[in-house]
């Protein structure tokens, strides 16, 4: 992909990466990152954060970075229910403002079945920015 497209920057970011991951992303363009990728997250950025908990995916992940393009969990504008432990407690909150924020002007798809594993992308889903028109009506779905 880099040596296609110089200029789209690749990060693959997993705090238990072993030394072979990161070889191997390396061949496939991949910088990998033990921590940080969330800098590197903006208005230009395609984000697939596969099962990332909500009350670390919305304040450090997405929060002030609108990414054109999402896949991942759901997100939700009420958490409250998910809201057992301590921890989350303390930001449920917070990640229901970043939800409701997160939702507005996006579009939601939720993944189809994948043939080569069952359960594969159950509750996974994309989220793509629209676009405003300029003359403050309708929105359309970003085409980028």
């Amino acid at each position: 992909m880099r040596t296609q497209c110089p200029e789209i920057k690749l990060y693959a970011q997993e705090p238990a990466f072993t030394p072979i991951d990161t070889s191997f992303l390396g061949l496939l363009g991949f910088e990998a990152l033990g921590a940080g990728i969330e800098m590197h997250i903006g208005m230009h950025t395609f984000v697939y954060a596969p099962f990332v908990d909500w009350h670390l995916l919305l304040p450090l992940f997405l929060q002030g970075k609108d990414p054109p393009l999402y896949v991942g969990n759901e997100i939700l504008d009420d958490y409250t229910v998910y809201a057992q432990v301590e921890e989350k407690k303390k930001k449920v909150d917070e990640c229901n403002q970043l939800g409701h924020a997160f939702l507005q002007h996006r579009d939601m798809v939720k993944l189809g079945a994948f043939s080569l594993h069952a359960h594969a992308l159950n509750g996974m889903v994309a989220y793509v920015k629209k676009e405003q028109e300029a003359d403050g009506g309708d929105s359309k779905t970003a085409t980028r």
